[in-house]
């Protein structure tokens, strides 16, 4: 800079650099040949000068919605690690991360507090990662905070204190963004419910996969994954019609034949399913649910995580063994962690029996 404007007051100066110098070999420094202050005498000269890092590049700078920033490791690091705290816990669902200057292995991995619950790996690659790495967005989690993990460099520069010297060559990792996407879906639009709503059929949308129509039911009971493609027809109000048949029975279950209609046709193929004889049958005992998956899921703090800290009853444990709620083996993808709430409109509902 050498303009010379209006004084002002001055006691301690800080130069950030967001964007090192970069040249064709891949020599990446940026350098103060000197400082001048103006106004009679130069103050800083014979000063002292600190940075907290010869390579300080600011984590930050990998979700600052720029592709011109960057953060990079230290100088000769052979292992790096990068943890992103996202300020709230959301439903991931997929992600991307893109390397500048990348490794021979990676692993993500995730959490809601890592202190109390520790870490959890969602993902790892082995291979040479030099640009962008996708996760599919049927990789979906709760999360408030992300950890990635890097190892075996992939690239070599020069040390920039030393840049052409032979001999001064060395190891580093640089990451220039990262795209967390989410999943908030998971609404029940109508079903019938059980007086207590802990037992429930109904019909959701984007329960599992963005864009799908399923049956829910407690337990995976009488769940039902519609094979139909995702569906985000929405420009006009659709007729939705579901149809119970009792097919059979044996001992105390009964077989129940189930068709779901949309418009007039059907949507996907009719499935017969077994459940208790009297699950959703008793006389004046059922009643219907709009709008959420069922009465026992609203509650004030539905979406706090983990759920044992929602208000849910327990009942609705989708592993009804495990020592934890959520476990590994929960049957129910999303059962608790997504939004029991259907966002669109109900216009109007009939029931036949």
């Amino acid at each position: 800079l050498v303009e010379v404007g209006e004084p002002f007051s001055i006691r301690y100066l800080k130069i950030i650099i967001s964007k090192g110098f970069r040249d064709g070999e891949e020599l990446l420094g940026t350098s103060i040949r000197d400082i001048g202050v103006y106004l009679f005498r130069n103050w800083a000269r014979g000063g002292t000068a600190t940075a907290d890092s010869i390579w300080s590049y600011d984590p930050a700078w990998t979700v600052d919605s720029s592709n011109e920033t960057r953060w990079v490791s230290q100088m000769g690091a052979t292992e790096a690690e990068l943890e992103i705290d996202m300020e709230a816990s959301y439903n991931v669902a997929g992600l991307n991360f893109t390397f500048l200057w990348g490794c021979n292995y990676w692993k993500l991995s995730y959490s809601v507090d890592p202190d109390t619950y520790g870490w959890t790996t969602a993902s790892e690659g082995t291979g040479e990662f030099k640009s962008t790495v996708t996760l599919p967005t049927t990789l979906q989690f709760k999360a408030r905070y992300l950890k990635l993990l890097m190892q075996k460099p992939v690239t070599s520069i020069y040390n920039p204190d030393t840049p052409g010297e032979p001999g001064t060559i060395v190891t580093v990792f640089s990451l220039s963004g990262m795209v967390v996407l989410t999943h908030p879906g998971g609404g029940g639009v109508f079903g019938i419910q059980s007086l207590d709503g802990l037992e429930y059929t109904t019909l959701t949308y984007g329960l599992r996969q963005p864009g799908q129509w399923m049956l829910a039911s407690e337990g995976e009971i009488f769940t039902w994954d519609i094979d139909e493609d995702e569906d985000y027809d929405f420009d006009t109000y659709n007729h939705w019609a579901i149809t119970f048949q009792t097919v059979g029975s044996e001992g105390l279950n009964r077989d129940t034949k189930v068709t779901i209609y949309k418009n007039g046709i059907t949507y996907g193929a009719a499935k017969t399913m077994t459940q208790p004889i009297d699950r959703l049958s008793v006389p004046n005992q059922t009643r219907l649910v709009l709008g959420v998956r069922s009465s026992a899921h609203d509650v004030a703090n539905a979406n706090a995580w983990p759920p044992t800290l929602s208000g849910l009853d327990e009942n609705l444990k989708e592993y009804t063994g495990a020592p934890s709620w959520p476990d590994d083996r929960d049957p129910v993808k999303h059962g608790a962690s997504h939004s029991p709430y259907f966002e669109g409109s109900i216009r109007r509902l009939g029931l036949i029996s």
